[in-house]
């Protein structure tokens, strides 16, 4: 599994088990914040969060 951060429109990094990747091309920032941002369209906040994983905590109980 892979983790990424964007900073900034100038800035981003990626670590997986072999080390850490910087990104200061704008086009591989522009495709990192892409990403993020289809995951954050998926997210889900405040209420419905707790929602799902109260669901969750009860289906494995």
């Amino acid at each position: 599994m892979n983790t990424f951060t964007v900073y900034d429109d100038r800035l981003a990094t990626v670590e997986n088990f072999t080390g850490r990747m910087v990104f200061r091309d704008p086009r591989d920032v522009s495709e990192h914040i892409a990403v993020f941002t289809s995951f954050e369209r998926h997210a889900l906040f405040g209420g419905e969060a707790r929602e799902l994983l109260e669901q969750c905590a009860e289906h494995y109980r």
